[in-house]
């Protein structure tokens, strides 16, 4: 945060001051000149070539494709008025080196982002027009470009460039189960990728599925269509519409472009009766639901992926020819690029992957490295838990790798739990997964510091990047240090099992849960094990609501104060304790305009005179974003998360973690003051509390304790009774 406001401040610095310059003249002059016409404005080049300081100085940042670098900006090598220190390329492996050599010479230096083992560019479906048995290639007798033979300016910076340095990204993040990225990761990357592993079996909305439609007939002779299972495809999208949250994406791939064009018809006849999943095909978002075919989804990722094979036995007599499009390719030559296209569709999903099939794997045939890919990957969905068998992240035979491990282990067993040890696949394994029947997954994953704790390069990786990346998976962390559990392994041991009745409570809605900790023994002989369950209770907070103000005329900044002050009166006596920042966006919805710093400035000058006339209570040092407001003497609520507002941890004030603390202690009774914390910021709609407002709410208790409000006892924190319950005091 601090290096994105840094370089704000530096590239604001540079603009030009239009109250001070000349704007008549000049390039600011110029430029403003365009600026005011209603049409007959420059062409973008020559608006460029006319300004190219004044332009670069309020737009540093230039996002163009190489080709608009060559139409936009100024021609020549040497003489160009307009350079960068840096440029990018992002998807390397789909630029030609000829378009990429105009955007180098502009800048001091390069850094070229891509993948190899992705698409190359490509005029295959240009040259297609409509037969797609026919395959485009290049001339291998055209000569005329120096860079010929490379083909993307990927390539040519390994091969030709002097003083390039190369760096693989090793890490895999995207997915969030290692059965998605498995099969590329052994087929392609030779293992290298670093997969974390998941805490959930594979299930429907999880993991690599397989649609088999037997009935499924491809139209080779006709449509080059695939009816049948387009129809499948489209049930599944519905489906996952239905059953899956509104912020999950989805996305269709097609292996050909008639068989995307299929199934994008077959959605819009069925939107039409569904309408009330449109929402699902809103165009408005970065990640809107799209149906393309392979040349087009390099770059895009969704949650939920659907592959429509298409191809497989024929209408005539059901046999099936050993054509698959863009799989068989090999694009002039090269082997590899049939099997690479399949590799870009294979790895575009966060949470799913579904192939949808008519054909067998044993009924391809064919020899061409693309086909065989595609009979190996339909082996690997169809069964993804045998097909890869040597890289499985629920493996019963792992071992520990130290006898520190296998003494935590041990330990565990014996108190009835269910240990696996190196859970998780290709390079990273979480030390020991504890299992939970009730729900299907590891309910805790234990990290000890053994060989993989010490081999991790650099600290950040190691204590901050994997813990967090496995929390965005849904695992939930544990560490034990080795020197602590020599020390005392009965302490570590409780720890351990605190944190599993915590987890236990955070896999469901927050909820207030009975106190009993497991059955801390094994079961005798015979006996069935016993646990305690804990209780589904309930919210005590009320849900957020925010202030309703309803939509107002006018602009924001320059709005009265006598205006504003009403409105920001009555936000604080719906909301209050709130965030200034949080005044401001309520402020700016009701307006409909943009919160630009004038904005700012008109809201907390209100602000001000509200304080100055003790109209409302700053609960910080100075009048800003930063501070909390209240009004006098109001009562202060804690209030959960709602479907309306979710907070951050730092947009609640100290005072309402106080009087939440005080709440839940007094319907938890005695309890411990880390117990007590984290159910207060369970009970604030936290299902992981993040440890910055745990270490807030222990220091909101502490200070409870010393005024009085909660009261230590043998058995822990108590709240005193009182005739008024809570205090709820300011």
């Amino acid at each position: 945060l601090a290096s994105r406001k840094a370089v704000r401040r530096r590239a604001f610095a540079n603009y030009p001051d239009r109250f001070i310059t000349h704007t008549a003249a000049g390039e600011l002059g110029a430029l403003q000149a365009q600026l005011s016409r209603q049409r007959g404005q420059l062409p973008v080049r020559k608006l460029l070539a006319r300004a190219p300081t004044a332009v670069q100085k309020l737009k540093p940042c230039f996002m163009m494709s190489p080709l608009a670098v060559s139409q936009h900006l100024d021609r020549g090598l040497a003489s160009n008025r307009i350079t960068f220190d840096t440029v990018v390329f992002d998807e390397a492996s789909q630029v030609f080196p000829e378009d990429a050599i105009p955007a180098i010479a502009r800048a001091s230096q390069v850094v070229v982002v891509g993948d190899q083992k992705q698409l190359p560019p490509t005029s295959f479906f240009r040259k297609l027009e409509g037969d797609e048995e026919v395959y485009g290639a290049e001339d291998p007798e055209d000569d005329s470009n120096s860079l010929a033979g490379r083909e993307s300016i990927l390539g040519a910076m390994l091969g030709t460039m002097a003083g390039a340095h190369q760096r693989y990204l090793d890490v895999h993040y995207r997915s969030r189960h290692e059965d998605l990225i498995r099969f590329s990761n052994t087929r392609f990357y030779d293992d290298r990728l670093l997969c974390f592993p998941s805490p959930a079996r594979a299930s429907e909305a999880l993991g690599v599925h397989s649609i088999y439609v037997p009935d499924g007939r491809y139209d080779a002779g006709g449509s080059r269509t695939n009816q049948s299972e387009a129809l499948r495809v489209v049930d599944k999208v519905f489906e996952l519409m239905r059953t899956r949250p509104t912020d999950e994406t989805v996305g269709v791939v097609a292996l050909s472009r008639a068989q995307a064009g299929l199934i994008e018809s077959l959605i819009e006849q069925r939107q039409m009766l569904e309408r009330d999943l449109d929402e699902h095909f809103s165009e408005v978002g970065s990640e809107r639901f799209f149906v393309k075919n392979l040349e087009n989804v390099q770059g895009d990722e969704r949650d939920h992926i659907i592959l429509s094979i298409g191809y497989g036995p024929i209408v005539k007599d059901g046999t099936v020819p050993q054509r698959f499009g863009p799989i068989n390719n090999d694009s002039g030559g090269d082997p590899s690029y049939g099997q690479r296209r399949l590799n870009v569709a294979i790895t575009r999903s966060r949470r799913s992957f579904t192939v949808v099939h008519s054909m067998l794997p044993n009924q391809i045939t064919a020899t061409s490295r693309g086909a065989r890919t595609l009979r190996n990957f339909l082996e690997f969905a169809m069964n993804p838990q045998t097909a890869l068998a040597a890289a499985q992240s629920f493996d019963p035979s792992a071992e520990v790798e130290s006898t520190f491990e296998d003494a935590v282990a041990r330990a565990l067993r014996l108190r009835g739990y269910e240990v696996q040890p190196q859970v998780g696949v290709a390079g990273y394994r979480i030390d020991l997964g504890v299992w939970s029947k009730e729900h299907d997954r590891f309910a805790l994953g234990v990290e000890c510091d053994g060989w993989t704790y010490h081999s991790s390069p650099a600290a950040r990786d190691r204590d901050w990047l994997r813990q967090q990346i496995l929390e965005e998976l849904g695992w939930h962390i544990h560490r034990v240090w080795s020197t602590a559990w020599a020390r005392d392994p009965a302490a570590e041991l409780e720890r351990i099992e605190t944190a599993l009745n915590e987890t236990a409570l955070s896999t469901a809605e927050p909820t207030l849960a009975a106190k009993e900790l497991p059955v801390q023994r094994p079961p005798d002989e015979g006996e069935d094990e016993t646990r305690a369950s804990a209780g589904r209770g309930r919210h005590i907070f009320p849900a957020y609501e925010g202030a309703r103000l309803g939509r107002k005329g006018g602009e924001l900044k320059l709005t009265p104060l006598k205006i504003l002050e009403p409105l920001i009166m009555e936000i604080l006596n719906s909301e209050g304790p709130v965030k200034g920042e949080a005044i401001v966006a309520r402020l700016r919805e009701a307006f409909g305009s943009k919160a630009t710093d004038p904005a700012r400035q008109t809201i907390f000058a209100a602000v001000h005179d509200l304080v100055e006339t003790a109209a409302v209570e700053c609960l910080g040092e100075a009048v800003d974003e930063d501070a909390f407001y209240v009004l006098p003497e109001q009562q202060i609520v804690p209030r959960r998360h709602s479907a309306e507002i979710v907070r951050r941890s730092d947009e609640i004030a100290d005072v309402e973690l106080e009087a939440g603390a005080e709440m839940v202690a007094s319907v938890l009774g005695a309890s411990a003051l880390a117990e007590l914390a984290g159910e207060t910021g369970r009970q604030f709609g936290f299902g992981r509390v993040p440890s910055e407002l745990t270490s807030r709410l222990q220091r909101a208790i502490e200070r409870l304790i010393a005024d009085g409000a909660l009261q230590r006892d043998n058995d822990g924190l108590v709240a005193p009774v009182a005739d008024g319950g809570p205090s709820n005091r300011l």
